[in-house]
This record gives structure tokens, sequence and C-alpha cells, in this order.
């Protein structure tokens, strides 16, 4: 074989092994896809259910959710991080985020808190991993915030970095320190007033006057039931008197009759009086009237 043919298999061998390292050597051009981070935190139900609810009802609403909260009225550190996520559902929710949004707000929140909280991860660390979520917003299908725009994003960075980024350090101490617990107790003897036979207490000299109280608040006196029936005297006043009970229908009418006449007497003879003393004075008018004639 000759020299020519020889140098010419050569390249050709060549060629073709540094095609084959070039395939080999070559990447994938596709991404991998990225789970999304809407609807893992917050579920759909639970983000319409925030969206009619006030800032303590989603407080409330928000502490069986987030598993790690617990007695954010006694901890210190419980009540900080209850605070860092409403804080965090209420800014997408004045800034119209829809329910698929802020679903995937709250999730990147909490993944950025718990790489701190749990991770332990820098704020470098932290910063780049903030970065590769927002890769592709707006352009690409392969994020993890494909419900975002870009204004969303926007406005993502710039709450992220001022609620949490600018003050690391402080959610580090918060944290890694351990909270002093320090309890508080006092005994304090009550003393009740009695009831006084009814469903009131006395009254406070400086609480109603006792005029109120006697006409708007206490109690009234049970009425006692007549048992007897009144007794009527007779005619003479030392004979004993005799029940209304033991009388017939005409005797207490005659007592009756007699009664009304009595006190019709007194009434006429008053009536009589003043008829006379009117008519006296009628006579004498009309006698000047006649002499003046």
């Amino acid at each position: 074989m000759s020299s020519g043919s020889r140098s010419k298999l050569k390249s050709s061998s060549s060629r073709s092994n540094i095609s084959k390292t070039r395939v080999k050597e070559t990447p994938s051009t596709e991404e991998p896809k990225r789970p999304q981070l809407a609807w893992q935190v917050l579920k759909e139900e639970v983000v319409k259910e925030l969206s009619t609810l006030s800032v303590e009802a989603v407080a409330q609403r928000l502490t069986p959710v987030l598993s790690v909260l617990s007695e954010p009225e006694e901890s210190l550190r419980a009540a900080a991080h209850l605070d860092y996520y409403v804080a965090g559902y209420w800014f997408a929710r004045e800034n119209d985020f829809t329910f698929e949004q802020i679903s995937a707000f709250f999730t990147l929140l909490h993944t950025m808190l718990e790489n701190l909280r749990v991770r332990k991860l820098s704020l470098v660390d932290n910063v780049k991993e903030l970065q590769t979520h927002m890769l592709g917003v707006g352009v690409s299908d392969e994020t993890s915030l494909k419900c975002f725009k870009p204004e969303h994003a926007m406005l993502t960075v710039k709450y992220i970095t001022s609620a949490l980024f600018q003050h690391y350090n402080l959610f580090e101490f918060l944290f890694t320190e351990q909270q002093e617990t320090e309890i508080l107790h006092s005994n304090v003897l009550v003393e009740l007033p009695k009831e006084e036979g009814g469903h009131f207490h006395p009254p406070l000299e400086e609480a109603v006057t006792l005029d109120f109280y006697e006409t708007r608040i206490a109690p009234k006196p049970p009425v006692e039931k007549v048992e007897n029936v009144s007794e009527v005297t007779g005619s003479n006043g030392g004979e004993e008197g005799v029940s209304l009970l033991q009388l017939e229908g005409d005797d207490i009418k005659s007592i009756m009759e007699k009664m009304a006449s009595e006190t019709l007497t007194s009434y006429q003879d008053m009536v009589t009086k003043k008829l006379k003393s009117k008519e006296e004075s009628i006579l004498s008018k009309l006698a000047k009237i006649e002499k003046s004639f």
C-alpha cells in the first residue's frame, strides 16, 4: 500500500474518532422540568377561604396550616414566625395576586425561610436559590413559577429582599438562640358579696344611686295572698265582726245599700249647700239689675 493511501486512512480514522468524542461530550439541551410551587403549602380551598378573612382571622387560620407554629401568644419565636407569613400573604393579596400566584408566592416565602431555619443556608446561597426560581419567569414554561408574570417576579424579589434578606442576621439569631422562659404568677383573693334574698347583689356606692337601684334593679317583694276575707262589723262597734262568707246574699245586699246611702247622703248634702249658695248669689245679682231699671 502506498504512503498516500495510508495517510488517507489515518486521517479518516482520526476524524471518525473526533466525531465520536464530540457526540459523547455534547450535553443534552433539554432542561429538567421543575415542580410548580403553587398549591404546595397552601391548597386552593385554603387560599379561597383566606381571601374573605381579616388580618386577625388569617393569623388564626394559618396557625394550624403551618405545623411549625406553636403557641404564638407565648413564644416570641412563634409570633415572629407567624407574622412573617401573615405579612407575606397580605402583601400578595393587596397586590391583586391570583389564588394560584398567592399560593406560589407563599410557597416561595416558606422555602426561603426554611432554608435559613432548617438547612442553615447562608445569605449568599439563599439568594442564589431565589435566582434559580426566578430564571425564565414570563419567558419559559419550565420555570417553577409558571403562573408568574415579570411584574409579579419583580414584586416578589423586592418583598423577600426587604422582609427576609435585609434582616437575615436577625432571623438567624431568632432561630438559633433559645428563648428564656419566665413565668410570672400571683395569688389574688377575691371576696364576693353575699346574696340577700334575691338574684342581685347590694348596689355599690360608686355604681348607681339607691333610688335607681330600688326602682329599676331591686327585685320586688312578693305579694302576700290574703287568705281571710275582711270582716264587716255591725252597727254596734263592740260586737264581734262577722265574715262575709257567713252572710247570705240579701244580708250582703242590705249592707252594701246602707254603705252606699251613707256615702251618697254626705255628697248630696254638700251638693245641696253649693247649689243653695249659687242660687242666692244669682238672686242677689237679679235684684240689683231690677233696681237699676
